[in-house]
């Protein structure tokens, strides 16, 4: 965290901004950098980008943790919903009825998460993170060296005429 006269790594680049929430004067220069990487990323992997964005903003830049998760969700909302647009109309890889029953669960989660988060100190935040970052860690490297069942799988479709 750094004593007394120490700086953060960002403190002394140009285009300075107050975040008033954050509690932070400093360049608007790596949040914008964070913000274009971590917003490609989400919308290449559909991850959403806040898996990387959350600790980036606590351990990075220092942001208080009250404050990461809202901004956090704000910025994934409108990243996701702009990569949602794109990949509907590029593609049609969006399947409107599975996201619609994904929304509705995902509502009523927030709401839950939202309420539970309130009660969550800190430290709590920062481990139960911790544990998820690992947890995703562990299943990637599993997929590298565990041999699926089927690696192809073949199936035949009805066709139409």
């Amino acid at each position: 965290r750094g004593g007394a006269g120490m700086h953060r790594w960002f403190e002394g680049l140009p285009l300075k901004m107050r975040f008033s929430q954050s509690g932070l004067y400093v360049s608007s220069i790596p949040f914008a950098a964070a913000g274009v990487i971590f917003g490609f990323i989400g919308a290449v992997l559909g991850i959403g980008g806040g898996f990387l964005l959350v600790p980036a903003l606590i351990y990075l830049f220092r942001v208080p943790i009250k404050v990461v998760v809202g901004t956090s969700q704000f910025q994934i909302l409108c990243t996701m919903m702009t990569a949602t647009v794109m990949h509907a109309a590029s593609s049609g890889t969006v399947d409107i009825i599975l996201a619609l029953i994904l929304i509705v669960g995902g509502v009523f989660g927030a709401q839950m998460g939202a309420r539970a988060g309130e009660r969550i100190r800190g430290e709590q935040f920062r481990l139960m993170l911790a544990l998820l970052i690992l947890g995703v860690g562990a299943r990637f490297a599993a997929d590298m060296v565990v041999r699926p069942e089927e690696p192809f799988s073949i199936v035949r479709t009805e066709t139409r005429r």
